[in-house]
């Protein structure tokens, strides 16, 4: 509580009225606090001065430090009319947690995420499976100021410039890394992409740090992100830490500054299904986005229908024969119906009897007739003509 009448408000000021949020969104963190015991002639002059602020970092409540950004939601006078401080004002304070020029992961939420096989087909019985990797995610609390230069890098893919150290992402300062995040890049070359070309004033003590576009300080370490030739990345900036509490030169009492480093996740052929923005109730805006990627690897798999496998036609059949030898079925006791279709090359055949497998291996009563065509093919490639039924179509 501030002294009676007060003209100023300190951080042991403050105590708390209310706090809320829904638990595991951080999103929906807000923090009600007051002081009471203004002075009526300071009380306007003072909340003028305050709401000129939009952000609030690491506040104080019942003396407590809250650590963070905080964007102020609202802020009022109110008379005390009893109590020890009745005849003041008391300045209420509401605020929500976070605010953020970029799209980190300190104010990424998941929103889904899901995975589905994509085939491949090699023949109506053979293909490749792969994975298919669909993710929304949002970042809320950025405000207005940013949101539609945020939103022009989130929905589109990157391609690098340049090689080795020289590895740059044309568009984008190496300040800038931080205020954005979460990047969907191809590295045209290898290379490597690093912090330490940001500049690094003298407070920074041996750290190279960099000025966000919400005026925050962030140090930065020196790791840098390795690109490789040919390939897809999740580059982001993630936070890692904070400095030592004795930094370099500057003694003890210096550090404790939040630190950032970059990371790259690899993707395969990476789609932004959708990128869109969307204001929330307290006036900021969140960003939200589709990507859809694939698995790095497939598997090999077969289906067992009827007449599956890698079936020829066996020998040499001649012109007007009447049957015909298959090889090649799967299923090695395979049973042949009558009426069962199936085509060589530009002619297609009807079984005209039932037939057993033996072995993969079975001759089939047909019509028509084996044609001039199909005879030709088998002498000039006798063993390897492929005989499709037409059932696996």
């Amino acid at each position: 509580m501030a002294d009676r009448y007060s003209t100023t408000i300190s951080d042991s000021d403050w105590f708390l009225l209310g706090f809320e949020e829904s638990p595991g969104d951080v999103s929906t963190t807000v923090l009600s606090r007051a002081v009471s015991g203004l002075s009526r002639e300071e009380a306007y002059a003072i909340r003028t001065a305050r709401t000129g602020n939009n952000f609030v970092e690491n506040p104080y409540v019942d003396g407590t430090q809250w650590t963070g950004t905080w964007k102020v939601k609202s802020a009022t006078i109110r008379p005390v009319n009893e109590g020890t401080d009745a005849g003041s004002f008391m300045y209420v304070e509401t605020i929500q947690y976070g605010s953020y020029s970029s799209c980190l992961d300190e104010n990424e939420v998941l929103g889904r995420s899901q995975s589905e096989p994509y085939e491949q087909n090699e023949y109506g019985w053979m293909f490749y499976e792969w994975q298919v990797f669909d993710e929304v995610k949002s970042w809320y609390n950025i405000p207005k100021d940013y949101i539609q230069r945020v939103q022009a890098y989130m929905k589109k893919i990157f391609k690098t410039s340049g090689s080795g150290t020289g590895l740059t992402i044309p568009g984008l300062d190496v300040s800038e890394y931080v205020d954005i995040g979460n990047l969907i890049v191809y590295a045209e070359e290898s290379g490597s992409i690093s912090f330490t070309s940001g500049f690094n004033p003298s407070e920074g003590y041996g750290y190279d740090i960099i000025q966000t576009l919400d005026g925050r300080i962030v140090y930065q370490t020196t790791s840098a992100a390795v690109f490789t030739k040919g390939k897809y990345y999740l580059f982001n900036v993630t936070r890692d830490g904070t400095t030592p509490d004795c930094v370099g030169d500057a003694g003890c009492g210096w550090g404790n500054y939040p630190q950032y480093k970059l990371t790259l996740e690899e993707l395969t052929q990476p789609q932004i299904s959708r990128c869109y923005i969307e204001e929330a109730n307290d006036g900021t805006y969140r960003i939200n986005r589709s990507l859809r990627s694939y698995s790095s690897d497939y598997f090999l798999k077969t289906r067992g229908f009827k007449y599956y496998g890698l079936v020829t036609v066996k020998g040499a059949p001649l012109l007007d024969d009447s049957q015909i030898t298959l090889q090649g079925f799967s299923n090695e006791t395979e049973v042949i119906h009558k009426h069962a279709r199936f085509q060589i090359g530009g002619d297609v055949y009807r079984v005209t009897a039932d037939a057993t497998a033996v072995g993969g291996e079975v001759t089939l009563s047909i019509t028509p007739t084996i044609t001039q065509a199909t005879e030709n093919l088998c002498d000039e490639y006798t063993n390897q003509i492929q005989s499709t039924f037409l059932a696996m179509r």
